[in-house]
């Protein structure tokens, strides 16, 4: 309760544009929950679980897995993990552009929460457009996404999403009846405009947003608000004003001028996040170069050749590894940054190959290789 205004923490929550707020996944051991590949991750957590259970009754921790305080005090209590379920491993927004399998049993997840669960479903799989902004003391910034998302998904991500679901996957807008009226008396103050919430069966593509002759007209929906906040959230001269504040507190958004404008920017600016993988391509100039023959001072393992995936901006070139090299990236790719690095950099950076720093995944999960996922990388940039 507000000493000042006596209002309960439900109505303070009210008076914001969002209902609901979340960290992304907290994982405390990803290199075990996250995997490329679904049949290495299943081996993974075979064995983890096999591990967790037979250590139930031992005094000692075992430590060839990943221990976190919610995993020991499941121990404490001497709580059984279930047995590997196929139907758990889905896919999460890992890293900018970058998705990876993921197991999602809530006991060997650190903080997977019941916020999780309101935002994609009792099983973590449904689709729910989200904004995820940066938190953290860095460079703002926020990306949108549709699936759930790690923690540091886009820097210290809290995100907010469009939907909420109950246990019976009905759904209903995250967006608060408070927020709407503000921007429909704003936009509209002057009309006799009635404004009304989506309902929970509209689709999420269902409204046209984009600028027409009779804007001022528009009935303003929750949906196209939802539009708004991303884009204004995007502007350079929003984020060089408040730069300060973005660095300690939620954003604030403010009311511009041409709502519609920026509702039809946002959208576009959605579209294209979450749609990333089905982009037209551009066209980069590929070439290939017959390998040197492998060695193990090289690198090189069963005729592949030896991996590197770096960036000659300069160039404007992309040296995947020792036999194929893109080339005709325009200069301006490497100015769109999330945080400190380029969306490109972002995927140069997840596909490298290195040794896990995991002792056990080491010896016995270690089975990435660039080239199985060479042709997937070279579509995605």
């Amino acid at each position: 309760v507000n000493k000042q205004t006596k209002e309960s923490k439900s109505q303070v929550q009210e008076r914001a544009i969002f209902k609901l707020f979340s960290l992304g996944i907290n994982t405390n051991r990803d290199e075990w929950v996250y995997d490329y590949s679904p049949k290495v991750l299943k081996a993974k957590m075979q064995y983890f679980i096999d591990k967790y259970n037979k250590n139930l009754g031992q005094k000692t921790l075992d430590y060839s897995i990943k221990w976190s305080s919610s995993l020991t005090a499941h121990k404490a209590s001497k709580k059984i993990c279930n047995e590997f379920k196929n139907d758990l491993i889905i896919e999460t927004h890992f890293r900018p552009y970058f998705k990876q399998f993921h197991y999602v049993e809530k006991m060997l997840n650190h903080r997977l929460t019941d916020n999780h669960y309101v935002a994609y479903g009792e099983h973590l799989n449904l689709k729910n457009p989200s904004i995820s902004i940066n938190t953290g003391n860095k460079n703002f910034n926020i990306l949108g996404s549709n699936s759930t998302m790690d923690l540091h998904f886009n820097g210290d991500t809290q995100f907010v999403p469009f939907y909420r679901y109950d246990k019976e996957g009905n759904r209903t807008d995250n967006l608060t009846d408070w927020g709407l009226a503000q921007f429909v008396q704003h936009y509209h103050s002057s009309s006799t405009v009635i404004a009304r919430s989506e309902t929970t069966k509209q689709s999420s593509s269902s409204l046209d947003c984009r600028a027409d002759a009779r804007n001022d007209d528009k009935e303003i929906t929750k949906q196209a608000i939802f539009h708004y906040v991303y884009a204004v959230l995007h502007d350079p001269i929003y984020r060089e004003k408040y730069a300060l504040n973005l660095k300690r507190e939620f954003p604030r958004v403010p009311f511009y001028a041409d709502f519609w404008q920026w509702a039809s920017w946002g959208e576009a600016l959605m579209q294209a996040h979450i749609g990333y993988e089905a982009a037209v391509p551009f066209a980069l100039m590929r070439k290939d170069i017959p390998p040197p023959q492998p060695s193990p001072a090289r690198g090189g393992s069963k005729g592949r050749p030896k991996a590197k995936l770096k960036a000659d901006k300069t160039k404007g070139e992309i040296i995947l590894d020792e036999a194929t090299t893109l080339s005709g990236v325009p200069a301006i790719a490497w100015d769109y940054k999330l945080g400190n690095r380029s969306a490109l950099e972002w995927v140069l950076d997840q596909y490298k190959e290195s040794k896990p720093k995991d002792p056990t995944i080491r010896e016995k999960f270690n089975t990435y290789q660039f080239a199985d996922y060479k042709e997937h990388v070279i579509d995605l940039l």
